[in-house]
């Protein structure tokens, strides 16, 4: 269920942006900018999905594991910076 969700986000965002039919003014959206965007974003949202439905599944709904969790990708996420 989850990933069905991510899936039709991705999708509703794609057709969200300006169409080629749109005068130049209307045209807000850098087609090519996000592209890349959506090139690095939606595999990683997609492997976030996945990764937190295999956790929950091996897991189960332990609050102790997910704090710890939560703190390394937080510490690895700061230090990145």
């Amino acid at each position: 269920m989850p990933l069905k969700l991510a899936l039709s986000g991705l999708f509703v965002g794609l057709l969200s942006g300006a169409t080629a039919s749109d005068p130049p003014s209307a045209r807000n959206v850098q087609a090519r900018l996000s592209g890349w965007m959506l090139l690095g974003s939606a595999p990683a949202s997609l492997c976030g999905v996945a990764l937190a439905t295999w956790l929950h599944r091996h897991y189960g709904d332990n609050p102790t594991i997910s704090k710890q969790i939560l703190g390394a990708v937080l510490i690895r996420g700061s230090s990145s910076v």
